[in-house]
């Protein structure tokens, strides 16, 4: 999500004595250390969570509907490394949403 995005976002559910991080790893270091904070972000992979301690929540918010998309030049050719990649990818995002079930 552009920076810009995630600030007309923040700014819709703006809170009283709020940081806004945009850097992963700031983030999960700031939810560790200080109790009862949150983020609102993108569903994480299991492993993630877990690596940070951290628990998610499904959360609904009727104007909040975004989606991933892959961006490439006309008659690109895939390479071994790029479907590799894509792959994994797909695998990720069904652990998420199997997750938030």
């Amino acid at each position: 999500m552009p920076v810009s995005e995630a600030r007309l976002l923040a700014q819709k559910h703006e809170k009283k004595k709020k940081i806004a991080v945009y850097e992963r790893g700031i983030q999960f270091e700031l939810l560790q250390r200080l109790p009862c904070t949150y983020i609102w972000v993108s569903p994480m992979p299991q492993a993630v969570l877990d690596c940070f301690d951290l628990v998610q929540r499904p959360c609904c918010d009727a104007d909040n509907s975004f989606r991933d998309i892959l961006v490439f030049r006309k008659n690109y050719r895939f390479s071994r490394e790029d479907m590799t990649f894509i792959e994994n990818l797909k695998e990720t995002v069904a652990e998420v949403s199997n997750n938030l079930r």
